[in-house]
């Protein structure tokens, strides 16, 4: 990670925002250099080319939101809880860091223009590591009733498929919601987004037994 207010990290912070918003292959170095306040040599320096670069401000991005969602997971204890917040992390990302959901969707599903592969599943390991370790506890202790027999990995793959969806939706939504235009209604949504991932999540996954309190019985959701 580079430290922030270096000269490392203004170049980082230049290069994502221009390859966000230009792609890899219209963005050149001397571009970076320059509204970075720079030489292109020092970017190279730093960064060895556009393309180490380019892997660079997209793995910032992915530290970026793994370390939010990590720092949720260790402020709760329930189930109900991790899933909610897991899911206010995510919408809220997409609306605070536009830049970086930007490139990581064009990374991950959109044309190459050039770019550089780059791995956005190894920053994730440990993350998604802690998410299944805490349902399989659930699940063995019955705090979680698993639908239809699904064990702790599919149901970390169901969570995480909602939560990247939330984000791509949530990244459209603030575009779409700058247009004095816009339908309010799909606007509005945002503000009950992160319980409706909660509950689509816990709709598919099984029936919570217990409520964070650990006295109450909850219903079939």
């Amino acid at each position: 990670a580079t430290r922030a207010g270096s000269t490392e990290d203004k170049i980082l912070r230049v290069a994502l925002e221009l390859f966000a918003e230009r792609g890899f292959g219209a963005t050149s170095l001397r571009r970076i250099a320059g509204e970075a306040g720079v030489t292109p040599p020092l970017v190279a320096y730093h960064f060895d080319s556009k393309e180490g670069l380019f892997v660079a401000c997209a793995e910032a991005a992915m530290r970026a939101l793994a370390s939010q969602v990590e720092g949720a997971i260790a402020t709760v204890t329930s189930l109900s809880d991790m899933v909610l917040k897991l899911a206010e992390v995510h919408v809220g990302f997409s609306k605070q860091h536009a830049g970086e959901v930007r490139l990581l969707l064009s990374v991950a599903y959109g044309p190459n223009d050039g770019h550089p592969q780059v791995d956005l599943v190894s920053p994730w390991a440990a993350t998604m590591e802690s998410v299944h370790a805490r349902l399989a506890a659930a699940i063995d202790s019955r705090e979680l009733v698993a639908r239809d027999g699904a064990d702790a990995v599919q149901l970390t793959r169901h969570l995480f498929n909602l939560l990247h969806m939330a984000v791509f939706e949530g990244f459209e939504r603030e575009r779409f919601c700058h247009d004095e235009n816009s339908d309010t209604r799909f606007c509005g949504r945002s503000e009950t987004q992160a319980q409706d991932i909660h509950d689509q999540f816990f709709t598919g996954a099984g029936r919570l037994t217990v409520r964070p309190d650990s006295k109450s019985v909850e219903g079939t959701r």
